[in-house]
């Protein structure tokens, strides 16, 4: 039994099991590396200059290999002739004005080849955010396309970055031998993703070239692309998932259509986009995935015939529901003898590239032997050069097998940490015997099942995921805290119906005197990007309910709404209750499909009510119109 043996960042009773058990933990095989991020696309480019890497859907226009390297390249030496000093710290790529397109993907490539790596901000949102991030990560420049706004121009100013659009790189782009200036390595960052933490503070994760290289060299090796693929660009920068989106189809020397504005907002328009541009590849949330679903007809082989091409969905960022996996294989049933696509459910975050396990699904004998304690589909088992140990979340040691723990990870993987945060960073990464080895503690729990699958069950935190992204309710609260006149404040994840009903979101139930639920929403405004902004506010009398040591009793606040102990919310109280919908013909099929998509009480529905604040969002109206075009049969 290897035992605990003190050293920096070594927690007290850490013990690992030796060999002879080495069946709780998840092992994976070594592979052969690739060495950075870009390193494939600029082979890519070497090799096959005139092969297409990128298909705009806005107008059709292609951008090839070679000619996507000589921008990254003019872009890098741009950054240089502006003062950017290689390898010292990120460049801002502007996620907003830089629209998914060419200049993107060239932005991105030129703050790699200066070996500085990129760092995605958005410039619309929440400004005093933007304002934080740059002053925390000390970023020399931040590009943009267009005229930069007058609050961008002084938050530069206040924090010393300069502001650039793309198109003064390139004019500013001197002959400059790239190689000589900048050397990088495995260990050299390649990107800094800001994600949500618990101080109220925005925490920047910093990947190495080598981690999320690790991740690129399993999915080509195990999932190759062939001739013919093609993969879809759809994810916002500031989410970890557009690393593989991006960079998995170009290391691999296929194009990556980009998708438009509107369809990455409206899943009709996206459905329409991967069936013109023949897509065979899509990264997606599962709420995504089932929107998909009922966009074509949820019948059995709707989804193989709307989208002919499409051979693999991979999902990430949310627990896919054994339910989800049931339907997707339902719509996409073939004919005897075509291959089936494949459904590809990752697990991971930020601090781990993206993605640490996997479990494939391509026929019902996948699902049969999930637990049927079990309304989720596995995370499967880990990925080349990693592994998940399953610990006890306290001491560490490992749990008996079949035993619920936490996930610990271990591998190339691993994020180096938060930026200039040591207090954060030695909380999460710790080292662990033997060979004080690094380790994430990733806050889920799970339990391995005897053929050697991962089943997660939950989190121990705060945190929650929204539309893929990790959100700390803390980080909202300590925020909330800061608003005047506020007394008292909880943030949970729940709605009308309770936590797991269609409309449930970011909560807030406030006590203060002269607080409205607009002057918290609009003090976030400033403060978070819109998926972090809440869907509800309660403004409520007396006292939140607590626990017997004082502290806020999150179970009790999180009850749904319609519970008698639970404050109304304020647009409720508002509703005429005597305009209500009809209750016959299509109002009374309205109200069905209203409170169907949206988990909310019969009567808080009438003919003033607005889908959005009862909790509605994009992904519900496209649920909602595909269920009324059936039940009207249009």
């Amino acid at each position: 039994m290897y035992r605990f043996i003190s050293g920096p960042n070594t927690r007290p009773g850490v013990r690992w099991a030796s060999m002879r058990r080495k069946r709780k933990f998840v092992h994976t095989r070594d592979t052969s590396r690739i060495s950075s991020l870009h390193g494939g696309l600029e082979f890519n480019a070497s090799q096959n200059p005139d092969k297409i890497a990128l298909i705009e859907a806005q107008d059709g226009s292609t951008t090839t290999f070679g000619e996507l390297d000589r921008l990254g390249a003019r872009i890098a030496r741009g950054l240089l002739a502006n003062g950017v000093v290689p390898s010292t710290s990120p460049v801002a790529i502007c996620s907003d004005t830089l629209i998914l397109g060419h200049h993107t993907i060239g932005s991105i490539l030129g703050a790699l080849k200066t070996g500085n790596g990129y760092m995605p901000v958005s410039t619309v949102e929440a400004p005093e955010r933007l304002k934080t991030i740059l002053e925390d990560s000390k970023t020399p420049v931040l590009v943009l396309a267009g005229k930069p706004s007058e609050t961008v121009l002084a938050i530069g100013a206040q924090v010393g970055t300069k502001i650039l659009n793309v198109e003064e790189l390139l004019v500013r782009s001197v002959d400059t031998d790239l190689a000589a200036w900048s050397t990088i390595s495995e260990g050299t960052p390649a990107y800094v993703l800001y994600t949500s933490g618990s101080t109220g503070k925005p925490k920047g994760v910093v990947a190495s070239h080598g981690s999320i290289a690790n991740r690129l060299q399993w999915m080509l090796k195990t999932y190759p692309w062939s001739e013919g693929d093609k993969a879809m660009f759809k994810t916002q920068l500031g989410f970890v998932d557009h690393v593989w989106e991006v960079f998995g189809a170009l290391s691999a020397g296929v194009p990556l259509v980009i998708s438009t504005k509107e369809a990455r907002r409206d899943p009709e328009q996206l459905v329409s986009q991967m069936r013109d541009f023949d897509v065979t590849r899509l990264v997606l949330v599962p709420s995504l995935l089932r929107a998909i679903i009922e966009i074509v007809g949820g019948r059995p082989g709707t989804l193989r015939r709307s989208i002919p091409k499409m051979r693999m969905w991979t999902v990430s960022g949310e627990a896919l529901p054994k339910s989800l996996a049931s339907e997707f294989l339902a719509a996409s049933s073939c004919q005897k003898g075509e291959s089936r696509p494949i459904l590809l459910n990752t697990y991971g975050s930020t601090e781990v590239a993206g993605d640490v396990s996997s479990y494939e699904i391509i026929s019902d004998k996948d699902l049969d032997g999930i637990p049927e304690s079990s309304e989720l589909v596995p995370i499967g088992k880990p990925i080349d050069n990693t592994t998940i140990h399953i610990v006890d979340q306290d001491t560490n040691q490992s749990v008996p097998h079949g035993d619920i723990g936490e996930l610990l990870v271990t591998g190339r993987n691993l994020a180096d940490g938060y930026l200039r945060d040591p207090h954060r960073t030695s909380q999460a990464f710790i080292t662990v015997p033997p060979e004080s080895t690094k380790a994430f503690k990733t806050g889920d729990f799970g339990y391995l099942t005897d053929d050697g699958n991962i089943v997660f069950i939950g989190r121990k935190d705060m945190s929650v995921k929204v539309n893929g992204r990790r959100v700390d309710m803390l980080e909202i609260e300590a925020l909330c805290r800061n608003i005047r006149d506020l007394k008292e404040v909880a943030v949970v994840f729940s709605g009308p119906g309770g936590p797991n009903s269609p409309g449930a979101g970011i909560t807030i139930f406030a006590i203060g005197e002269g607080l409205t639920d607009y002057k918290i929403y609009d003090f976030l405004k400033t403060r978070v990007p819109s998926y972090m902004l809440p869907k509800h506010v309660f403004i409520c009398k007396g006292a939140l309910p607590r626990l017997p040591n004082g502290k806020t009793d999150y179970v009790r606040v999180g009850l749904p709404f319609k519970d008698e102990h639970s404050p109304a919310y304020p647009y409720f109280a508002q509703v005429n209750r005597r305009s209500v919908l009809s209750t016959n013909g299509t109002g009374a099929l309205l109200r069905e499909e209203w409170i169907r998509a949206l988990g909310v009480p019969e009567d808080l529905i009438t003919s003033e009510s607005n889908f959005y604040e009862l909790g509605g969002d994009s992904l519900s109206i496209v649920s909602l119109t595909a269920s009324m075009r059936r039940a009207l049969n249009r």
